[in-house]
């Protein structure tokens, strides 16, 4: 971890040959890691553009210049050729991460895995890891990696470490004794859902009514706004919430190809199986309104408390707001960038 003295030695190594790949390689992570972002993408857009370069090493300059459709088909094919590189099948599944294609993630990993990857903090592309994905995405895709490892080595099926780590805030918020602490766990778990910027437990109930307002004012969808308006004044969210959540499983269906699961797949499965096969914060966000909707099958589970009904009202608004605000960025993200990249010289 000394990387002052890691970046000399890659700039030796440079200085006798200006393309040395394991120089590059360790100088662009070095760069990622100590935040160095307009050297990196220096770096990384040098490597990218000389075709010569191996293609795993395009591939993650790809991914972290943000191209990972480009990305993704490098790796491909290079894994088509010769499929037992551990580290370029685990940045396949940090690509397909970022692409939404959780399936496609496990599928890479357990291959990765198989082919001897041992992966750990002190690896060095865990400086690219946490570079690309957020601190909650970072430790979800370790869950999986976990799982993976479980399945494997120890013949485990199912996804019970991401299934909890999914389960655990909203577990939280049921179990806590105090006003105070289901505020704070209400307010964290509106964070990592990534909801409105200025949403908050207080400003919730009138954010949700803005957005049944809009609803009831579209032609196809003023049904469901009026339902729902009636039942927010009423203060009936659990039944509002069943609503939210029945919407948004119909939606899926439309979007399944953005998320890569199947549609018999979806109507056959239990909401733990469907949930673990999702991105994190979609995953979260039908499992918290699952929880609102399911009284009796939240007691079941010990999940006895019941929450104020601001902190009600704020929450479906951020589970209403991620939803789509993911699938709208996995749909951008699955979409190839126009035009070639201009050319930058790494110094």
């Amino acid at each position: 971890m000394d990387y002052r003295r890691a970046t000399e030695i890659a700039n030796r190594m440079l200085s006798k040959d200006g393309d040395d790949p394991d120089a590059l390689t360790l100088l662009s992570r070095i760069q990622v890691g100590t935040g160095k972002i307009d050297q990196a993408q220096q770096t990384y857009s040098y490597i990218y553009q000389h075709k010569k370069m191996a293609a795993g090493m395009r591939a993650e300059a790809a991914m972290v210049l943000g191209r990972l459709p480009e990305a993704l088909a490098l790796l491909q094919k290079t894994l088509k050729e010769d499929p037992q590189q551990p580290e370029l099948l685990f940045i396949a599944a940090l690509i397909e991460y970022q692409l939404g294609h959780i399936q496609r993630v496990e599928d890479y990993m357990l291959a990765a895995l198989e082919s001897g990857l041992d992966w750990n903090d002190e690896d060095p592309i865990t400086l690219v890891v946490e570079h690309c994905l957020t601190g909650p995405e970072y430790l979800d895709l370790e869950h999986i990696y976990l799982d993976c490892q479980d399945q494997l080595f120890e013949g485990k099926s199912g996804s019970k470490n991401r299934w909890f780590s999914l389960n655990m805030s909203i577990y939280e918020l049921y179990t806590a004794s105090t006003p105070a602490k289901r505020n704070k766990i209400a307010t964290d778990l509106l964070h990592l859902l990534d909801g409105p910027k200025d949403l908050t437990p207080a400003s919730g109930k009138e954010k949700l009514h803005a957005i049944l307002t809009d609803f009831s004012h579209n032609e196809q969808d003023a049904r469901f706004g009026l339902e729902g308006l009636k039942l927010l004044e009423a203060g009936r969210y659990d039944e509002l919430a069943r609503m939210v959540l029945a919407l948004q499983l119909e939606h899926l269906k439309e979007f399944s190809s953005i998320v890569d699961i199947h549609l018999d797949q979806m109507d056959s499965s239990s909401m733990q199986t469907l949930t673990t096969k999702l991105p994190m914060r979609m995953a979260i966000g039908l499992l918290t309104l699952y929880a609102m909707a399911t009284s009796e099958d939240r007691k079941f589970q010990l999940m006895e408390q019941e929450i104020e009904a601001d902190l009600s009202a704020a929450l479906i608004t951020a589970c209403f707001s991620a939803f789509y605000q993911e699938i709208n960025m996995y749909k951008k993200r699955q979409q190839p960038q126009p035009g070639k990249m201009k050319k930058q010289l790494r110094r």
